[in-house]
């Protein structure tokens, strides 16, 4: 999950031309375990109701317990971005798990 390729959709500098609904807040949720990933799903439904809030999810770089995690998000059709474009692209909120 640290490398992986770089999403264009829903951020990047070309975003905006592939979004078909504009999101006015971009959220990440930081997962570093197995554990932490399924508290940070806990709270999404505080966000699910507003279209207008976007959440994505990466797994944090350099966990010792990180095993299973991506399999874990894509296993829940969350949205991932790896790390690498995460600590590069600007967020409005980050949420650590």
């Amino acid at each position: 999950m640290s490398g992986g390729r770089w999403l264009r959709v829903p951020v990047g500098d070309e975003a905006s031309r592939w979004r078909t609904v504009g999101a006015g807040r971009t959220v990440l949720a930081v997962a570093r375990t197995v554990t932490s990933a399924g508290r940070l799903l806990e709270i999404l439904p505080l966000f699910r109701s507003d279209p207008r809030v976007q959440v994505l999810f990466t797994v944090a770089a350099g966990s010792a317990f990180d095993d299973g995690v991506g399999d874990f998000l894509r296993g829940v059709q969350a949205r991932t971005v790896p790390w690498s474009q995460a600590v590069e692209t600007p967020f409005h909120l980050a949420v650590p798990g």
